[in-house]
């Protein structure tokens, strides 16, 4: 799998302190279906935080 990051959105996962391990971890989630609710336009809603 191959994930891209802009560069709006790297700014603001650093600033948010979320490293490329835990946006990884992310994408595998999704990718594999394990998420709560899909929030349409590829946003996706998790609650095992």
């Amino acid at each position: 799998m191959r994930i891209f990051k802009n560069k709006a959105f790297k700014k603001w996962a650093e600033n948010e302190g979320l490293g490329g391990q835990c946006l990884f971890d992310a994408a595998l989630e999704v990718a594999e279906g394990n998420v709560e609710v899909s929030l349409g336009q590829k946003i996706f809603k998790n609650d095992s935080l």
